[in-house]
């Protein structure tokens, strides 16, 4: 059996009901309701522009409404109800999107393990806001989407797939999560595909990127000016 571990918002919806129509039978979708919040300002930060981005694009052609698939909900993915489901259940493989950090009590009721979807490139920037990071340090080849699996760290486990963004002239810094969010669900289904054909591969990651944690909301102004500057001097 496999399971989803995210959280309900557009995109994890876009997401999970993807893998769902490609053929990919979901046994069980966790949802948690909270989230680590930040001790520092991050936002207002294009949330309304992303969302009206995000919502006129997924959902042409993919239901916004939650696919007829048995649903937890917990306040965090490493709850006790959690766990006692999972050891039910029994699965083989996890597949997270979004979620804080899985403690090993909740990895370990998985046979085969947990595949995780990191938004960037993981032997460059680990943690938080990583294509933001990236932008920040103007290091834009390294904006990407890492499959890999879920170890005690954050973003260390063993790599299955990873592909990285072409930035184009008409991108702005609020584009970013609807591309590397089609970009990651591309990589998840071919990874499950893989996975259910007995020839998934992991490769480990012989680099660890820098760890980051949120960024500042004075710094998140500062890197769309500079996406910004640097998409506007791309040709097309």
């Amino acid at each position: 059996m496999i399971c989803i571990l995210s959280t309900d918002t557009h995109h994890h919806r876009y997401f999970i009901n993807r893998i769902i129509d490609s053929g990919i039978d979901v046994g069980k979708i966790y949802f948690e309701t909270t989230s680590v919040k930040p001790k520092f300002i991050v936002s207002p930060f294009f949330e309304n522009e992303t969302e009206e981005y995000e919502s006129s694009r997924f959902f042409q052609d993919v239901s916004q409404e939650l696919p007829e698939v048995d649903i937890m909900i917990s306040k965090t993915i490493n709850d006790e109800q959690v766990q006692n489901d999972l050891q039910k259940l029994n699965p083989s493989l996890g597949i997270v999107f979004g979620t804080r950090l899985v403690k090993p009590h909740i990895i370990d009721k998985f046979k085969t393990g947990l595949i995780n979807v990191h938004r960037g490139i993981a032997q460059e920037y680990r943690g938080l806001d990583s294509d933001l990071w990236a932008i920040y340090h103007k290091d834009f080849k390294d904006i990407g989407v890492t499959i890999h699996f879920i170890d005690n760290s954050l973003d260390t486990g063993d790599i299955v797939s990873q592909d990285r963004l072409d930035s184009r002239k008409d991108m702005e810094i609020f584009h970013l999560r609807y591309y590397t969010t089609v970009m990651a669900t591309d990589l998840v289904i071919t990874a499950a595909e893989e996975y259910l054909a007995g020839r998934i591969q992991r490769t480990p990651q012989t680099k660890f990127g820098r760890y980051y944690s949120f960024m500042p909301l004075d710094l998140k102004h500062d890197v769309a000016r500079k996406f910004k500057k640097h998409v506007s001097k791309l040709q097309c």
